[in-house]
């Protein structure tokens, strides 16, 4: 652990004791001897007494959620009666203040959709096991190449054990990327008119997703207005549409990707940050393919991309979609590629000849502005059911390709359909 994130640790820790002993009117030295100290084993000195300010927590979760806040920031959680682990937000920031361990690539998606972590994802060749880890304790959940935790776990078998074992559950899944403690929304009080009767300094916080209204803080609140509080909050919230000057946007164009993909969506927050910043063409263009469907993202095999860069030495080949191998082509020259995805087998060629397979984050630091890049784009018309669109099949002139029952010699062969038989249209 390093110095500046266990310093800090403390700092915010000190604060959260505070917070919790106003919460639940316990005095310090009870709450000091509890569970925390056992879980983070190092002295602290408090020469504060808690404050009224702090305000009171009223816990309204289904989940039995409870959340310690610091300037309207949810810094620590647990539920029910476990430990308090820190938030993702914060691990993100001072990543060395829980102990690691890691899962392989195949279990990225099941962890992000809130599945337990099991044995073998942390045995297998892509998985690490810190030893020191104990049953029983928190810890950061990281993936096999990616840099920031993709969850906060409760291990339920040592690591000693889970790399012995190798089955069943190894860690549950208390927090990930994505979920609703991750949509937190803060909503401050000057964002809603209250009567100056009813006036008081607060702030509460809604979990996106979750049924319901989970009212889990109230700062500087008393009890007694809480029904009038609710009572203005439902009278003054809007019943219509307010619709800005100009009328309603008829744009049916995307303005943000469909797919939850936690990693699309950072992209997607870079290269916005990257158009709004730089005013960038390049980087507009690359914004809006980030949001297309998977049919408007269609693949690029690697002849084409062979094809598409000759002449073209020293740059780099830009394609918002996955590069894929192409037997076909059988000298690959030292490319530099940046796409969404890569194939295992075209990957591993492009780097055997000298090349390299990038990243889109690692494009915004070498070219932010994309210069000496290629735009590239894989053929958007060349499925099987673009053939079908267009006049109907066998009116003059008309090249599309019907809907036929079947292939065969008593089915589409008459005049008109084939040269051989007369014409074709």
């Amino acid at each position: 652990m390093s110095l500046v994130s266990c310093e800090f640790l403390w700092k915010v820790y000190e604060v959260a004791i505070l917070v919790f002993s106003a919460v639940h009117h316990l005095e310090l030295p009870h709450l000091i001897q509890g569970s925390h100290l056992k879980m983070y084993p190092h002295k602290i000195k408090l020469r504060h007494r808690c404050n009224a300010k702090f305000g009171k927590a009223l816990q309204m979760s289904q989940n039995h959620l409870n959340l310690v806040l610091v300037n309207n920031v949810p810094l620590f959680f647990n539920v029910r009666d476990g430990p308090y682990m820190p938030t993702l937000r914060l691990l993100h920031q001072y990543p060395n203040i829980m102990k690691k361990l890691q899962v392989d690539r195949g279990a990225i998606k099941f962890v992000l959709a809130g599945a337990n972590i099991m044995c073998p994802g942390l045995t297998s060749p892509g998985g690490v096991l810190d030893d020191d880890v104990a049953e029983e304790s928190p810890v950061a959940i990281m993936a096999e190449g990616k840099q920031h935790a993709l969850a906060i776990g409760f291990t339920k078998m040592s690591a000693k054990d889970i790399r012995a074992i190798n089955k069943g559950i190894g860690v549950d899944n208390m927090h990930y990327l994505n979920d609703g403690l991750w949509k937190v929304l803060i909503v401050k009080s000057q964002d809603f008119f209250i009567s100056p009767s009813a006036f008081y300094s607060f702030s509460f916080i809604f979990l996106n997703g979750a049924p319901g209204l989970k009212l889990l803080w109230l700062e500087g609140l008393h009890s007694s207005m809480i029904c009038s509080f609710h009572r203005i909050f439902n009278q003054t919230l809007p019943h219509g549409i307010d619709l800005v000057a100009g009328g309603k946007s008829k744009k049916t164009k995307r303005t943000a990707p469909k797919s939850d993909d936690i990693y699309l969506k950072l992209l997607v927050k870079l290269y916005r940050f990257l158009v709004r910043r730089t005013g960038s063409k390049f980087n507009a263009v690359i914004l809006k393919r980030l949001f297309m469907s998977k049919v408007n993202k269609p693949p690029l095999s690697l002849s084409r991309l062979v094809r598409y860069m000759g002449g073209k030495e020293g740059k780099i080949a830009v394609v918002v979609g996955t590069v894929t191998d192409d037997i076909r082509v059988y000298e690959v020259p030292a490319l530099k590629v940046t796409a969404l995805r890569f194939t295992e087998t075209a990957r591993a060629r492009i780097e055997k000849a000298g090349g390299e397979c990038l990243t889109f984050d690692q494009l915004a630091l070498r070219a932010p502005l994309g210069q000496n890049t290629v735009l590239l784009r894989g053929p958007k018309n060349s499925r099987e059911a673009v053939k079908h669109f267009g006049k109907a099949p066998g009116v003059p002139h008309s090249h599309t390709k019907p809907y036929v029952r079947s292939k065969g010699r008593k089915f589409e062969r008459a005049r008109g359909r084939r040269n051989s038989r007369g014409f074709r249209v």
